[in-house]
């Protein structure tokens, strides 16, 4: 998901149009912004350093979506079959996906995803992490227990 620059907005119920309409707005601002930096300052031309791959993504996370949005005849498009609840929004133009987290796969890939979410998704998620992480969860706990004590000590001392 994170593999460049990109915008990160994060919704705990579905996003309404305007904020959908506010987001974009935020990465084009920002695609603006960058065009002008990589602009030579005495060019002649109007041509822009910048390729279409080097611009920022929008990427939304929302915990759901309403159904009806996929049948307002908005453009989206699931990133491939094996992707449940990502979509693109607008195709390539507007670089924006929709990350559906009640709609991502049961997997450790989406895990951490899955604990922004809400009910069974988090629940789910929650039990992924205690039983997939648990030994490592431990050891950190375990860790930071130790430093906390040494602390307790020194000070006390």
């Amino acid at each position: 998901m994170i593999t460049q620059s990109c915008l990160i907005e994060y919704f705990w119920k579905p996003p309404i149009i305007g904020e959908i309409r506010s987001c974009l707005l935020k990465l084009f601002s920002w695609h603006s912004q960058l065009q002008r930096e990589a602009k030579p300052r005495k060019a002649k031309t109007s041509q822009l350093r910048l390729t279409d791959r080097q611009l920022p993504q929008l990427w939304i996370v929302t915990t759901s979506l309403p159904e009806s949005w996929l049948n307002k005849g908005l453009p989206f498009l699931q990133l491939t079959e094996d992707r449940d609840g990502v979509y693109l929004f607008g195709g390539e133009l507007l670089k924006t996906a929709i990350v559906v987290i009640d709609q991502l796969p049961l997997t450790a890939k989406t895990v951490w995803l899955r604990l922004l979410g809400q009910g069974a998704a988090q629940e789910a998620a929650v039990e992924t992490v205690l039983t997939t992480f648990s030994f490592v969860l431990m050891e950190s706990l375990s860790l930071k227990l130790s430093a906390i004590n040494h602390l307790l000590i020194y000070y006390v001392l």
